[in-house]
């Protein structure tokens, strides 16, 4: 059987790699002959990728440009370059022949990442397979919506789901969205970084360049941030409370009172990670690499909240999620239970998506 795994690829968000390599190398492992859809989501592109010139020639959005493409264009270089490396990629398409794929495989498969947010992607439904007339070859996997469809998105969603043979969503409240919709509760499965075991993604990172270097000083690290400035404050705090370093991983305007690091290789991203004190994230694979590699970490879900939410409850971490107005108390986290439930939810995860293709 010939799979074409459609998702989010050609991006400069390493989360976004992560899962799709998680998937993809899960499913050779599975046996499955797969492909990576070369699929290029107009709204994707616009978004996540180095522009060529500023948007325009303002003082502001020269100096926005000089800021934040070059790290890009680098960062976008080398993702792509592990993409060619470790992902076997169709040909290129995008919405004017993406209907041309059909006949070339004998199934379609979507996952993971916020593919069916129809506010990330504009609007764009080849995410749910509109493209495949076959019901037969249409199955979906982690899938997850971000935030809620209108009334409006649900009718031009719900003839859409009810087409696929299988589907597994990421989060409980999905599971709720398009159990509505299609009138059958769908499975929650985990993120797939998660069906992929710890140590391999320690080996990713030990390949890092800078482990060493990152070895060498105690820091608390943060990675993406929340609108009011408590995340890095409660993180820097933290940082002088241990006597470390506060790092933050930021591409933008430098922030004050740390290090401010660029990483341009998934490797480095795992390896600041991996070897972090502690973590203050606002960023879903943020977590879940924390959890893999055993950090303390604190979570804030400003953004696309049920995602952290439907991990934390699984996995009991409730505790270590951050709100506003809420005091700061350090939580210790029982990673014996926790790489334990890990390891059941991705055998459970594993053989949901070894059972589609039975």
């Amino acid at each position: 059987m010939k799979v074409a795994l459609l998702t989010f690829h050609d991006t400069t968000n390493f989360g976004s790699f992560l899962q799709t390599y998680g998937l993809y190398s899960t499913l050779n492992k599975l046996e499955i002959d797969c492909e990576v859809l070369n699929y290029q989501c107009a709204a994707i592109r616009r978004k996540e990728l180095p522009q060529k010139r500023p948007e325009s020639w303002t003082i502001k959005k020269i100096a926005k440009f000089l800021l934040l493409e070059p790290t890009k264009a680098q960062k976008y270089e080398n993702m792509m370059g592990d993409v060619t490396r470790l992902l076997k990629l169709s040909q290129r398409f995008d919405r004017s022949n993406i209907q041309e794929a059909e006949d070339l495989y004998d199934a379609f498969l979507v996952g993971s990442d916020i593919l069916w947010g129809l506010d990330i992607t504009e609007g764009d439904t080849a995410y749910f397979l509109d493209f495949v007339g076959d019901k037969n070859k249409k199955f979906a996997f982690s899938t997850s919506v971000g935030n809620p469809w209108s009334e409006k998105e649900k009718a031009i969603v719900a003839p859409f789901l009810n087409e696929f043979t299988k589907i597994a969503v990421r989060e409980q409240e999905a599971a709720e969205w398009v159990g509505e919709l299609t009138g059958t509760m769908p499975k929650v499965v985990c993120d797939p970084t998660m069906l992929v075991e710890e140590n391999q993604w320690k080996e990713l990172a030990n390949q890092s360049n800078c482990f060493q270097e990152y070895k060498k000083t105690p820091y608390v690290l943060t990675y993406f941030g929340t609108n009011d400035g408590r995340l890095h404050d409660e993180a820097l705090n933290y940082a002088r409370s241990k006597g470390y370093e506060l790092w933050t991983i930021n591409y933008g305007i430098p922030q004050k009172n740390c290090k401010n690091i660029k990483p341009t290789h998934v490797e480095d991203f795992l390896a600041l990670i991996l070897n972090a004190q502690c973590v203050f994230t606002a960023s879903y694979h943020g977590m879940m690499f924390s959890i893999y590699f055993q950090r303390p970490f604190y979570f804030y879900n400003d953004s696309h909240g049920s995602r952290f939410d439907s991990v934390a409850e699984r996995l009991n971490l409730e505790s270590q999620k951050r709100l506003p107005n809420m005091g700061f108390c350090e939580r210790s986290i029982n990673y014996g239970k926790v790489t334990h439930d890990v390891l059941v939810w991705r055998e459970e995860s594993t053989e949901i998506l070894r059972n589609y293709w039975r």
